[in-house]
């Protein structure tokens, strides 16, 4: 009799059917998810590639108009009519100011300097602020430097520009009368810097309080110098200047009561 044919023999399966390769499933899962989310990153991307370019078109143009600034700045100040030679050495007026060319072409520098800078930003609008407050200056128009000063204040209140500005509206305050006004304005900048601007601050602080009647407290200011900066070349001058002492002075401590001598009773 033939043999009976034998049952095919099963092939195991490398894994049991009911799991699958743990890599297989992440690959999976990572595939499932960037075919349903790619619009959602392709739109994130798409946002990142489009911030960058705006952050870099605003850039450019930030960079352009500090360039234009500056070029129309010194194209402005080229034009301008220079100070008298003798008012550079301290003697005589900037200006003739019965030249009514010279005067005219002071005012269109001035109103172009100011232009310049509502246009600008930062350094730039400071600067333009700042030339055409000078120019304004040498004009004698008060209302006019004082709003220029004002202007580069606000654009840039740190460092020179910020010193600059404050110590010319101070001074206008000054002329006014105006003593509290003038003292915010040294104690502003004498408060926000410790360095070189901060020392001028405090030394026009105190020579305008000596020279409105405040001489207690022009010393206490110039004590407040010694010693935040004990070491400036410029505290003798003023020293001298004020009345003040040249040194701060230290009480010292009475004397101690002298040994009695042998045989006294």
């Amino acid at each position: 009799m033939a043999d009976a044919p034998k049952p095919p023999v099963e092939e195991e399966s490398e894994l049991p059917q009911t799991q699958e390769d743990p890599l297989f499933q992440a690959q999976m899962w990572v595939y499932d998810r960037a075919m349903t989310y790619w619009k959602h990153g392709a739109l994130a991307i798409g946002v990142v590639l489009v911030g960058s370019l705006v952050y870099g078109l605003y850039d450019s143009w930030a960079e352009s108009r500090a360039k234009d600034a500056e070029a129309n700045i010194a194209a402005i100040d080229f034009r301008v009519p220079k100070p008298s030679e003798l008012s550079m050495m301290g003697i005589g007026p900037a200006d003739d100011l019965t030249d009514a060319t010279r005067v005219a072409n002071l005012e269109e520098g001035a109103r172009r300097l100011q232009a310049t800078a509502e246009d600008a930003s930062g350094a730039q609008a400071a600067q333009a602020w700042l030339k055409a407050a000078e120019l304004w200056q040498r004009l004698g128009r008060d209302a006019e430097t004082k709003t220029a000063f004002e202007g580069a204040l606000q654009a840039e209140s740190d460092g020179v520009f910020g010193f600059v500005a404050h110590n010319g509206l101070a001074s206008i305050a000054l002329d006014e009368g105006k003593l509290d006004e003038a003292i915010a304005h040294y104690r502003a900048v004498a408060d926000a810097d410790r360095g070189f601007f901060g020392e001028q601050a405090l030394i026009g602080l105190a020579r305008a309080q000596a020279q409105n009647g405040k001489g207690p407290e022009s010393l206490q200011t110039m004590e407040e110098l010694r010693k935040r900066y004990p070491e400036s070349p410029r505290l003798v001058d003023l020293a001298v200047e004020l009345g003040a002492p040249a040194a701060p002075v230290v009480p010292t401590a009475p004397a101690a009561p002298a040994a009695p001598t042998p045989g006294s009773g």
